[in-house]
């Protein structure tokens, strides 16, 4: 290659040199873009080294190196130090080299890596040093990898992130401002990289011709824009049409897949299903309420295997079943009898209950003994992705606090009983 020149060492533009210093890495991503670079032959090593330092040495033209490889951080921190110590005498008589790139990903996979004397050798470096962290998702941010980042960000270099773009992975902003900026509307987020576009058919086939980069883009077939507000005209039917229907409180946990929360008031169930006519679908959310309550096992009924696909996905460890035919029952029930348990919520006439829409920290806003109003607060359930107002529906007095202040809750927990004042008017029961 034009660009080699010297065992290990890669030169593209006049002022910079790449040092592949190991071949090692801590990880085997697949992405990854040298994944047939040829190690055993540019590999560093005591005499490779030794050549391509002479090489920058050489050139008062290069003014910046960068450390790569595989990791750098894949090498102990003597061998580090040995390495800089060599390239700071080849460089000193001619000057000129100002800063130091070193790429890692051991420091977020691998955080025990980030030790004593790595942030050592980091501060004592002679050069302007730039550390490229590589973080493709937020999930990959632990507490110990945040704890490695601080300290790295204590020896005073200069911390930058590179990322991959991963379709399903974290590319959703970019796949969903794509979608708005033709006029369109994600009618359904299905997780798993998976969100489903829809509006007007001309934008359509011009967000088609041009997708998002890492995307891929196929037509589906349906009956209209559901989802969207193509379909607001039948909302306001539909509203009407649901007044005559008979509600109660659930008595198992309901996942609203406007939001993921989980709903406990009949009505509220209804509503949504309603406008679910005219608003997006975030199945992604409910996978991850499904989560927090830590789902061990799913049946989709019919028409069966579209979720069950996703869900496989995004909850590996999930037990699933497409309940599709008749046949399916007795594998149904078997699947009932291994995972299921008894529901945790009560519906008695003598009292109401209010559980947590989503998982998150349980803040009070009112008394044991206090008469609620109706649709008053009684709490707020705060997360890092919410903060919930709990509401009393039909009101009610306060007779039993099931969450105390400042403890944790999962979704659909109980926090409170209510002693209901009044029945609420049309129908509910």
């Amino acid at each position: 290659s034009s660009a080699r020149h010297a065992p290990g060492l890669l030169r593209k533009y006049r002022s910079r040199a790449l040092l592949v210093v190991t071949g090692a890495c801590a990880m085997h991503c697949r992405y990854c873009f040298r994944r047939e670079f040829p190690y055993e032959d540019e590999r560093g090593d005591a005499g490779r080294w030794r050549a391509a330092i002479a090489a920058i040495g050489s050139d008062a033209n290069i003014r910046e190196v960068i450390l790569s490889g595989g990791d750098p951080l894949s090498l102990g921190n003597a061998r580090l130090n040995t390495l800089t110590q060599a390239l700071h005498t080849a460089t000193r008589e001619r000057g000129g080299l100002e800063s130091l790139r070193i790429h890692t990903r051991n420091a977020i996979v691998l955080p025990s890596r980030v030790d004593a004397g790595l942030l050592d050798w980091l501060q004592n470096l002679p050069w302007r040093t730039t550390l490229v962290l590589h973080v493709n998702h937020p999930r990959e941010l632990a507490p110990d990898a945040l704890e490695a980042i601080a300290s790295l960000r204590a020896t005073g270099v200069q911390l930058l992130n590179q990322t991959v773009l991963l379709a399903g992975v974290n590319d959703r902003d970019e796949v969903l401002t794509a979608i708005a900026a033709h006029g369109l509307t994600a009618a359904n987020d299905n997780g798993a990289g998976q969100i489903v576009a829809a509006g007007d058919l001309e934008a359509l086939a011009k967000f088609a011709e041009n997708p998002p980069t890492s995307s891929r883009v196929r037509a589906l077939s349906v009956a209209g824009a559901f989802h969207t507000e193509y379909m607001s005209s039948a909302v306001a039917r539909m509203h009407d049409l649901a007044r005559s229907v008979t509600v109660h409180d659930p008595r198992v946990k309901v996942i609203s897949n406007k939001d993921g929360a989980i709903v406990h008031h009949g009505r509220d169930v209804l509503d949504r299903i309603v406008g679910q006519i005219a608003n997006p679908v975030r199945w992604d959310l409910c996978m991850r309420t499904l989560d927090d309550l830590g789902v061990t096992a799913i049946i989709e009924m019919p028409p069966a295997g579209t979720l069950i696909g996703l869900i496989k996905r995004a909850l590996p460890g999930v037990e699933t079943l497409a309940l599709k035919t008749p046949e399916d029952i007795p594998a149904a029930l078997d699947l009932i009898a291994r995972h299921g348990r008894p529901s945790t919520l009560i519906d008695q006439p003598t009292w109401r209950m209010l559980v947590a829409p989503f998982a998150g920290t349980f803040h009070r806003e009112a008394q044991l003994g206090d008469e609620i109003a109706r649709d008053a607060s009684v709490g707020r359930v705060v997360a890092k992705r919410e903060n919930t107002e709990i509401t009393a529906p039909h009101g009610g007095v306060i007779i039993e606090w099931l969450a105390e202040e400042g403890d944790p809750v999962s979704p659909g927990q109980p926090l409170v009983r209510l002693h209901p004042t009044g029945e609420h008017p049309g129908g509910d029961h």
